[in-house]
C-alpha cells in the first residue's frame, strides 16, 4: 500500500447498516505503521509503530429487526456477535490500540437515529465494550506486548423507540488499529 489511501486506488462504497466486512493487512519492514479501517471502505496505512498489523472485523453489515420498545427495549443486531480478529507483530513500546469513530448520526432522508442509541458488548481478552460516537473516537480494545494475537466479538445493540421513523438507516464507521 505503500502509504497510498484507498480513495487514490478507486476503493470506494457506501456502508450499510452498521459495519461492512473488513480486512487490512499493512506490512512494512522497521516501519511504523497505522491501519485504519473504514466501513466505507476506505483504509489507510499511514506511519505507526509496528512492523505488521492485521485487523479483520467478520461481517457485511448489521441490521436491526422491528421490535415493540415497550417489549425489547434493547434490539440485538442479528448478525450477532461480530468477530474481530487484532494481530500485530511490532517493534516499538508494546502498546495495541484499537478504537471506533462514527461519521455522524443514522440517516434515513431526512430521519435520523442519534449514533449514540447504538452500542456494543466486548468479549475476548482486551476488548472493551462501549457506545458508538460521532464526537470522539471510541477504545474497542487495548494490548500489551509486541506480538498480540486477540480474538474476540462484539455484539451490537440498538436503544429501541416509538419515535424513529421507519426506514433504511446508514452510516460510516472507521476502526483503527494503532501500535506503537
Amino acid at each position: 500500500m505503500s502509504g497510498m489511501r484507498a480513495e487514490d486506488k478507486g476503493i470506494t462504497g457506501q456502508w450499510l447498516g452498521l459495519i461492512r466486512a473488513w480486512s487490512v493487512f499493512c506490512r512494512a519492514r522497521r516501519a511504523v505503521w497505522v491501519c485504519a479501517v473504514a466501513a466505507a471502505m476506505g483504509l489507510w496505512c499511514l506511519p505507526c509503530a509496528a512492523d505488521t498489523a492485521r485487523l479483520t472485523l467478520g461481517v457485511g453489515g448489521l441490521s436491526f429487526p422491528s421490535a415493540d420498545p415497550d417489549v425489547i427495549p434493547l434490539v440485538e443486531a442479528t448478525e450477532n456477535p461480530v468477530s474481530v480478529d487484532v494481530w500485530v507483530r511490532g517493534s516499538g513500546s508494546g502498546i495495541s490500540n484499537l478504537s471506533c469513530f462514527a461519521a455522524g448520526d443514522l440517516v434515513s432522508g431526512s430521519a435520523v437515529i442519534p449514533i449514540d442509541r447504538v452500542s456494543w458488548v466486548a468479549q475476548g481478552n482486551g476488548f472493551i465494550s462501549g457506545v458508538m460516537s460521532k464526537i470522539d473516537s471510541q477504545p474497542v480494545g487495548q494490548w500489551f506486548g509486541k506480538n498480540v494475537n486477540a480474538h474476540g466479538s462484539l455484539s451490537f445493540r440498538l436503544l429501541n423507540s416509538w419515535n424513529y421513523e421507519t426506514g433504511f438507516y446508514t452510516q460510516s464507521m472507521t476502526y483503527t488499529l494503532i501500535s506503537y
